[in-house]
């Protein structure tokens, strides 16, 4: 199926899946989210553009991997997490200037919360299971 894809000259990665009742394969968040971070690095280390990054499905035509193969959104997605970059942000809060790293993905930008740490006041209620946030 795939004319010049082969074993000689590709890296196969294989993603643990499970089964629910109705017999449908399906990988848990954490396994996209592992497969994710290790395709960027091995992308990233091997010079091989995102849009390189196959399914055996098409290679061979078998179904596989089978959740990715089915629900072609949840294929889109995680080739779309392959191109989200990390950005250097600046934030300003009263007055100060923090650079952190961030995402923009969909019109918005994400930052690891622990990243304003020496600006805000950063606190978890393990009973609540809430974060609290206020500015220092």
């Amino acid at each position: 199926k795939h004319s010049y894809c082969r074993n000689t000259n590709s890296l196969g990665i294989e993603l643990c899946s499970r089964k629910d009742s109705n017999g449908n394969y399906y990988f848990k968040d954490k396994t996209v989210e592992n497969a994710v971070e290790l395709v960027k690095m091995l992308i990233a280390k091997y010079n091989v553009p995102a849009t390189n990054v196959i399914r055996h499905y098409d290679v061979t035509g078998k179904n596989c991997p089978e959740p990715f193969v089915r629900n072609i959104k949840a294929w889109q997605n995680f080739k779309s997490s392959l191109e989200e970059k990390v950005v250097k942000q600046n934030i300003k809060i009263k007055g100060k200037i923090k650079t952190v790293d961030a995402i923009n993905k969909d019109g918005y930008t994400y930052v690891k919360i622990r990243d304003l740490s020496d600006i805000l006041n950063i606190g978890y209620d393990k009973d609540s299971k809430l974060i609290s946030v206020s500015v220092k």
